[in-house]
This record gives structure tokens, C-alpha cells and sequence, in this order.
């Protein structure tokens, strides 16, 4: 499986804060290259907390692109896919009520009160690894995965020493403030993908795989 991770941080290397509301970082253009790069994926996956916290429905939004999947067999929404440690996660959230898609749910119990809305993949009470959401997606078809986040969900894949492509975007003006409780970029470990591995194109930085 080829496993794309994309991640947008400030200049002073935040992916996010502790703050109520939703830290926006990207600009529009980092939205635009976004949606293309899920358009050519399979499937994209998130952490619990960030379904939680921003509500996505994680679907695409570009007709054109949704036609060229429809076109190809595809159905027009990637697959959808959320990793969960508590098991709390609300089955009118937009990740499980819109878009034409599957949706899976890595735990490492089960979560009766979801199965009505997408498939949820037990660990059986062991921790949910990065090998085992591939392991897994593989067998249901999924060739090209993208992560997208929180740090737990990005460093659970670098962590994991799987040599895959990461591309991030780094706001320029965009600065934490102090005493936010700021998450920073090393949260998701970054520094375990070997430094002279990245290569830059435009505000993007590429580790290929």
C-alpha cells in the first residue's frame, strides 16, 4: 500500500492548539492541493479527535473529480476511515452521515452503537497499529491511503517506520501564540523520517517513498 500523509503546520512548526475551535492554517490554494491529492487516494483516514473537534464529512467536493472516479468504476467519495481509542465518537457526525463511501472505525473494541453506520474493526482489546489499519485496508481494496491527521494518527504511521510520502504545508504569517497549549509538528514524530530523505516542491516538503 502506498501511504501519503499530509499535514499543514504553522512557521513555528504547530499542527494545532488545545483551543475550542478549529485552528485554520491552510489557504485556499493548500485546500486545492488537498482535494487532488484525495482525489487520486482510495481512502483517507483521521484520528477520533479530529472528527470530533472539526465535524468533516471528508468527502469530495469537486464534481469534476467525483465524475472522473464515477467514470473509472469508483464510487465518488473516498473510502472513509477514523481510529479511536475511547470508542466516543457520535453517529450523527458528518463523517458518518454524509458522502457516498465506506466508512471504518479502528478500535481496539467494539463499538455496538456505530455498527449501524460503517464497519468497525477491532483489535481485539490490543492497541490499534499503523500496521494493522493496512493490513486491513489492503484486504478490503485500498491501494493509496491518506492520513491526515491529528499528531497521533500522523506519528502512529512515522512512528511505525513505514516508508511513505509526506507532504505538508507551512503557513508563512501564521505563528502560535504562548500559553495555548500548542501541538507541535514533533508530536507526530517527525523526526524519525530520515532529514536528508525530504525534498521541497513549491510550500510542499516530500519524503518520497
Amino acid at each position: 500500500m502506498r501511504v501519503i500523509l499530509s499535514a499543514a503546520v504553522t512557521a513555528d512548526g504547530y499542527l494545532d492548539d488545545n483551543g475550542p475551535g478549529r485552528l485554520v492554517i491552510s489557504t485556499p490554494g493548500d485546500w486545492a492541493a488537498v482535494l487532488r491529492l484525495r482525489a487520486g487516494c482510495d481512502a483517507i483516514l483521521v484520528g477520533a479527535e479530529t472528527v470530533r473537534r472539526d465535524n468533516p464529512a471528508l468527502s469530495l467536493r469537486d464534481d469534476a473529480e467525483r465524475a472522473r472516479r464515477a467514470a473509472r468504476g469508483l464510487r465518488p467519495d473516498l473510502s472513509k476511515a477514523v481510529v479511536t481509542r475511547s470508542g466516543r465518537l457520535d453517529p450523527s457526525l458528518r463523517f458518518f452521515t454524509e458522502g457516498d463511501a465506506e466508512r471504518y472505525v479502528f478500535s481496539p473494541y467494539d463499538i455496538p452503537e456505530l455498527e449501524a453506520v460503517a464497519t468497525v474493526i477491532s483489535s481485539e482489546g490490543a492497541p490499534v497499529t499503523a500496521v494493522r489499519i493496512v493490513t486491513e485496508l489492503e484486504k478490503r481494496g485500498i491501494r493509496r491511503l491518506l492520513v491526515e491527521g491529528g499528531a497521533q494518527t500522523l506519528g502512529l504511521f512515522l512512528g511505525a517506520g513505514r516508508r511513505s510520502t509526506l507532504c505538508g504545508q507551512s503557513a508563512a504569517r501564521a505563528r502560535q501564540r504562548t500559553g495555548r497549549g500548542a501541538i507541535p509538528l514533533r508530536a507526530a514524530r517527525c523526526g524519525t523520517v530520515p532529514p536528508g530523505e525530504y525534498r521541497r516542491h513549491g510550500d510542499c516538503v516530500l519524503h518520497a517513498a
